[in-house]
């Protein structure tokens, strides 16, 4: 069984280009920004961009307190974003990880996981938003999914908590298993999004997939 998705996949350079591709303003050194941000994570971008601070460490200790002790009868329970981007309801007893850009959740047991990576984004009109995305999941497809050996099972426009989005999904094989990969982008309160889980096991990548479908971005 996948250990997790990070180890499934180093999404970290091919998110970055993505997201910096929603980032990007309008005016301005656009082709050189493009060229300068590729290939360098998301995280680590905003990790060097913010201090951390006791408040911080404190949240996030509290969140580790909250995790180690599960709901009774494994039942889910809301997690929201600190900065109030999103909430979500991980399956029951999974762990909440939040860092600058990213949230983690994964299950303690296999150690599969759900990566929501986010960063400010540019003001787009719908119709910008769409060729966005859509320009996105090409790069994800050619600089990832097809270099690795994946396979594209479908591309499509959907809604995510009542908002616009695309989804792709493709197989993808790791220490000799192969699994169904889906990767969600799109943009909300100001920033673009990406979710991005999978794994072999079909029943807990369905329970994984109703817990992303609790995302709230209000």
């Amino acid at each position: 069984m996948w250990a997790s998705l990070s180890a499934l996949f180093p999404l970290s350079g091919v998110v970055a280009g993505i997201i910096s591709l929603f980032g990007i303003r309008r005016n301005g050194r656009a082709g050189i920004l493009w060229k300068a941000v590729t290939g360098i994570s998301i995280v680590v971008l905003l990790a060097l961009a913010l201090v951390p601070s006791v408040l911080a460490a404190r949240e996030r200790a509290r969140q580790r307190f909250e995790q180690q002790s599960p709901q009774a009868g494994g039942a889910q329970k809301q997690f929201e974003q600190k900065e109030r981007l999103f909430k979500m309801n991980p399956p029951g007893g999974w762990h909440w990880d939040e860092r600058p850009g990213n949230v983690r959740v994964s299950d303690p047991k296999t150690g599969n996981a759900i990566s929501i990576q986010f960063a400010p984004a540019a003001n787009y009109s719908s119709a910008e938003i769409k060729e966005l995305l859509r320009k996105g999941n090409e790069k994800m497809v050619e600089r990832f999914v097809k270099p690795s050996g994946g396979v594209v099972i479908k591309e499509e426009e959907r809604e995510l908590a009542g908002t616009y989005a695309r989804q792709l999904t493709f197989l993808q094989s790791h220490n000799g298993e192969t699994g169904t990969v889906t990767y969600i982008s799109l943009f909300a309160k100001g920033h673009a999004f990406t979710v991005t889980f999978g794994g072999p096991d079909e029943n807990q990548v369905a329970e994984i997939r109703r817990s992303v479908e609790t995302l709230r971005f209000e």
